[in-house]
């Protein structure tokens, strides 16, 4: 059966580099960084989900579950990408709701920019 197989050549590896650092943010927020209040997440006022949840500094999260279940809406109500339908979410001491969308995209554009910057930095300290 081997023998009757096509062989194919080895796949040429990249040069993809994984941000392992540490992200800094602009300003230190308080004790939580972020924080939700019977937030409902969804689109066009149908809620998919309610939660509550507070996230501490340095505190390492994951958010996991089933296809559809609303974890790319979530992070993008964290975000203050998508409004939440009901509810409080508030990153750091900013209420998300009261950003404005210029603000947004500026610190969105400011966090992608730190990103790049200190990958750069990492891949030029890296012994070749």
């Amino acid at each position: 059966m081997l023998a009757r197989m096509k062989l194919i050549e080895k796949p040429v590896e990249d040069e993809a580099h994984i941000f392992t650092g540490n992200i800094e943010p602009q300003f230190p927020g308080g004790k939580w960084v972020y924080e939700a209040k019977e937030l409902k997440i969804g689109y066009d006022g149908r809620a998919l989900l309610e939660l509550s949840l507070r996230i501490r500094r340095g505190q390492k999260i994951a958010v996991i579950g089933d296809n559809g279940i609303g974890k790319s809406t979530f992070l993008k109500t964290v975000a203050g990408l998508i409004p939440p339908i009901k509810g409080t979410s508030q990153l750091g001491s900013l209420s998300l709701i009261h950003i404005s969308e210029p603000t947004r995209q500026a610190e969105i554009s400011y966090a992608v920019f730190c990103l790049k910057k200190k990958k750069n930095t990492e891949k030029k300290s890296e012994p070749s």
